[in-house]
C-alpha cells in the first residue's frame, strides 16, 4: 500500500462516524493493503454527545418550559416539540431530542418533564372529642415529598354538603381542632383536601365521623347510647366500643366494653353522679402523636338522679328460669355493712326463705374499673315451681324477680 492510497484512504474516513471507521479500516487491513514496512494509523473522529436541556423539570398547569439540545448541529425533538421554542405540556412525559452533527452522525438523550399534580391519596386517620379543648379534632397522616403545601378541612354542613372551615399548613402538625363543634350536641362528619404549590386542589377524601354519646335514666339503670364511629371508605371500623366511667371527668376510668356491632349500654345500679364517655381503639395507631384513640363527647348522670330515682338496686338472674340451682348477680355493687339479708317471697308477698349475711362466692373485679359485680347462687331446695321474687337488703335494696321451673 502506498503512501497516496492510505492518505486518501484517510480522507476519506474523517467524514464517517467512529464506529463505521474502525470497521473499514479492520476490512482494509484483511483485503492486503497493509504492508510490511508500513505503520497503520486509525482517524479518531470525535465522538458525538447530545445533552437534553430543560428549563424547568416540574411545572404547575398552565406554565410553560423551553427544551434545548446540546452537542450536535441540529436537533429533533418527540411529541411536536420545536428546539428552543417554549411550549405548554400537558401531561408529565418523557421527550426525547436526537441530535445530528455535520458528518451526519447521531446521538440521543432523554428528559422528562413533570406537570404538577395535587397529591390524591391523603386520608383522615381519626376523628375524635379532645379531652381537653371538648372540640372536635380531625387528624391525618400527611404525606412527605409530593408538594403538598396546605391542607384543607372541610365539614358537613347538612345533607352531605361539605364546607371548608379551617386550613393547616404542610409543616406543622397534622391536626385540627374544630373551635365550633358542639360535640355534646351531635356527631360530625369530616373531610380533608391538599392545595399544592401550585395552588390546585386535590379531590376530596373519605369522610369520617365523631360519636356522640346520650343517657337515659330506666330507674337505676343507666342507659348508654351512641352514634357508631364511620369511616366512610370502610378501611376502619371499631372492633369493641369502650365504656369510660368516673365520678369526675379527671377520674375516668375503663368501665366496660362490647361488641363493635353495638352503640348501647346498661349500667345497671347507678345512684351517684357519673361521667362517661365512649371510645374506640385504631391499630396500628395514627403516625400523629401516636394517637390510637377516638372518643365521644362527655356525659353526666346529675340530671337525672333525682327524687324520682328508686332507692332499689337491679338483681339479675342466670339461668332463669332454672330448676336445679341459679346465680343472681348485682351490678354496681354497694354493700359495706355486714348486717344484711337475701330473702325470697312468693307472688302473695310471703317469706319462703331468708339468708342472713349471704356469702359472695363469686366476687369478680369489673374490668380495671373497681366496681365489683358480686353473686350469690341459690339452689332450689324446696321452692315449688313458680314465680319468686329476691331481694337484697342492707345499706341498700336490691330487687329481682326468678322462676322455678
Amino acid at each position: 500500500m502506498n503512501l497516496t492510497i492510505k492518505i486518501n484512504i484517510m480522507r476519506t474516513m474523517k467524514k464517517i462516524c467512529k464506529a463505521t471507521m474502525l470497521l473499514l479500516l479492520l476490512n482494509v487491513f484483511h483485503l492486503g493493503y497493509a504492508q510490511p514496512g508500513y505503520q497503520f494509523y486509525s482517524v479518531n473522529q470525535p465522538q458525538l454527545f447530545v445533552t437534553a436541556i430543560t428549563t424547568a423539570n416540574a411545572v404547575c398547569p398552565g406554565n410553560s418550559v423551553t427544551l434545548s439540545g446540546s452537542g450536535a448541529a441540529s436537533y429533533t425533538w418527540t411529541g411536536g416539540v420545536i428546539n428552543g421554542v417554549a411550549f405548554i405540556p400537558d401531561t408529565t412525559f418523557t421527550y426525547t431530542v436526537t441530535g445530528t452533527d455535520v458528518n451526519n452522525c447521531t446521538d440521543n438523550d432523554v428528559v422528562t418533564i413533570t406537570v404538577t399534580q395535587p397529591f390524591q391519596n391523603e386520608e383522615i386517620c381519626l376523628v375524635t372529642v379532645d379531652t381537653v379543648m371538648w372540640k372536635n379534632k380531625v387528624m391525618w397522616e400527611k404525606t412527605l415529598g409530593v408538594g403538598s403545601e396546605y391542607y384543607l378541612i372541610y365539614k358537613d354542613t347538612g345533607l352531605n354538603s361539605y364546607s371548608q372551615i379551617g386550613n393547616v399548613i404542610a409543616t406543622q402538625p397534622s391536626e385540627f381542632i374544630d373551635l365550633f363543634s358542639v360535640p355534646e350536641s351531635h356527631g360530625d362528619k369530616y373531610k380533608i383536601s391538599v392545595l399544592d404549590t401550585c395552588g390546585n386542589e386535590s379531590d376530596l377524601s373519605f369522610y369520617h365521623k365523631t360519636m356522640n354519646l346520650t343517657i337515659a335514666a330506666f330507674g337505676s339503670t343507666m342507659g348508654l347510647n351512641w352514634d357508631d364511629y364511620v369511616d366512610e371508605s370502610g378501611n376502619y371500623a371499631p372492633f369493641r366500643y369502650y365504656i369510660y366511667r368516673g365520678t369526675s371527668p379527671s377520674t375516668m376510668a375503663l368501665h366496660d366494653s362490647v361488641s363493635g356491632s353495638f352503640n348501647s349500654y346498661n349500667d345497671i345500679n347507678v345512684f351517684s353522679v357519673y361521667y362517661y364517655i365512649i371510645g374506640v381503639k385504631k391499630s396500628p395507631p395514627c403516625n400523629v402523636n401516636g394517637s390510637e384513640y377516638s372518643y365521644s363527647n362527655q356525659k353526666d348522670n346529675s340530671t337525672l338522679l333525682g327524687i324520682n330515682t328508686p332507692t332499689y338496686g337491679t338483681i339479675l338472674v342466670n339461668p332463669n328460669p332454672f330448676s336445679e340451682y341459679t346465680a343472681i348477680t348485682i351490678p354496681n355493687f354497694e354493700l359495706q355493712t355486714s348486717n344484711s339479708k337475701l330473702v325470697l317471697t312468693d307472688v302473695t308477698g310471703k317469706t319462703v326463705r331468708t339468708i342472713t349475711n349471704p356469702q359472695t362466692p363469686c366476687n369478680r373485679s369489673h374490668l380495671a374499673s373497681g366496681y365489683n359485680d358480686a353473686q350469690f347462687v341459690i339452689e332450689r331446695g324446696n321452692l315449688k315451681p313458680g314465680i319468686y321474687f329476691v331481694e337484697l337488703r342492707g345499706d341498700r335494696v336490691y330487687r329481682g324477680k326468678l322462676i322455678v321451673q
